[in-house]
């Protein structure tokens, strides 16, 4: 069993296609949605309590270095969802962060979460305000065409990394070491023979922020 904990959040949507392709191919999958609503907010994080310990967990959306937030509406901004003093809520689970920060998140919040493992990252950006407001990925030269491949390159190896560990021992270091892997001949492809070293200076940043521990 997975547990995938997704609020719901129209700048996420892209993600979804994580969820569907490992229900095609007969995951046992529990999604647990934060929808843009108090009251889903408040069950959804009564969800993830209940969750197994040692459960291989995802939590895919938004995030900060201090809280991991919920769903967003157009009525109904998104706020936080777990914070940092809450993260114990995954103790002694196997947790994959696919969430922007989650790499200081889980470094802030180590000692209160008690995690069996941690897959986290750091800069993953989806739209070109986030490029605009982050000095180090406005370096890079990127447009809006390379951030909608990028989130294409992300979705894929995400989950080719997940289906491979689940057709091995189930480990999220299995998981960090085989996407690691797919995100090191998609820069070599990037440079070698699509010359587009903006994208891969990315790829290659989110390498090396991606953490497991």
């Amino acid at each position: 069993m997975i547990y995938i904990v997704y609020p719901d959040d129209p700048s996420t949507a892209f993600l979804k296609p994580i969820v569907t392709s490992l229900q095609a191919s007969g995951v046992e999958l529990h999604v647990i949605k934060v929808e843009a609503s108090d009251d889903s907010y408040k069950s959804a994080f009564e969800e993830v309590n209940n969750i197994s310990k040692s459960a291989f967990t995802m939590f895919m959306g938004h995030g900060t270095d201090d809280e991991l937030l919920g769903g967003e509406s157009s009525n109904f901004k998104r706020k936080p969802f777990i914070k940092k003093n809450e993260m114990g809520i995954f103790k002694q689970k196997d947790v994959l962060f696919l969430s922007c920060n989650s790499e200081g998140l889980i470094k802030n919040a180590r000692r209160i979460a008690g995690f069996s493992s941690s897959l986290s990252f750091g800069a993953l950006p989806t739209s070109y305000q986030e490029v605009e407001n982050n000095r180090k990925l406005n370096k890079l030269g990127l447009t809006n065409d390379s951030i909608d491949e990028f989130k294409e390159i992300l979705v894929n190896s995400v989950l080719e990394a997940v289906q491979y560990s689940l057709g091995k021992d189930c480990s999220l270091e299995t998981v960090y070491n085989y996407l690691r892997l797919l995100i090191n001949r998609k820069i070599s492809s990037l440079v070698l023979e699509d010359n587009n070293t903006s994208l891969a200076n990315l790829l290659f940043q989110v390498k090396q922020e991606m953490t497991y521990c």
